[in-house]
């Protein structure tokens, strides 16, 4: 993991303009609220609310957002189209309400039942992120998108 991220810094290092040019380069950031974390038999499931993503440049600041609040459920994706690995879902299961009202109450307040406006259609949602990442880049490549380390 530490060699993979030592990989990536380089990598990410080496696209950057040097000295002042670079605080005109674009960068986006990426977070993903979830109600709570499940464990599973193989590994966790989460049960993700809402989904925010701005480009952000050190000279112009926030320059656009993207923000999306999510209906959990459960959709079928194939494993090429599951870009958010995260976005593994299901309805609140029997036993965890308590912990996804607390989560709610303690961090965002996006109620458990969800908002009218929540997307519930994950392919659609990964097509909307997706065409946000890529709408002002040559060749439609999606940029790196940073994000904070879950704590």
């Amino acid at each position: 993991m530490l060699a993979r991220r030592e990989r990536e810094r380089k990598e990410i290092h080496s696209m950057l303009p040097a000295g002042k040019r670079a605080t005109l380069e674009d960068f986006w950031l990426i977070d993903i609220q979830s109600l709570c974390q499940i464990p599973h038999k193989y590994d966790s499931k989460y049960l993700p609310c809402e989904v925010g993503v701005v480009r952000y440049s050190l000279n112009q600041g926030v320059k656009s957002k993207f923000h999306r609040f999510i209906r959990p459920g459960q959709q079928n994706l194939a494993k090429s189209e599951v870009v958010l690995t995260c976005l593994i879902l299901g309805p609140i299961p029997i036993g965890y309400r308590f912990l996804a009202q607390s989560t709610s109450d303690a961090t965002n307040q996006v109620p458990v039942e969800g908002v009218p406006e929540a997307e519930g259609d994950y392919r659609k949602l990964l097509g909307d992120l997706e065409q946000y990442l890529t709408c002002d880049r040559a060749g439609a490549t999606l940029p790196p998108v940073f994000t904070k380390v879950a704590s």
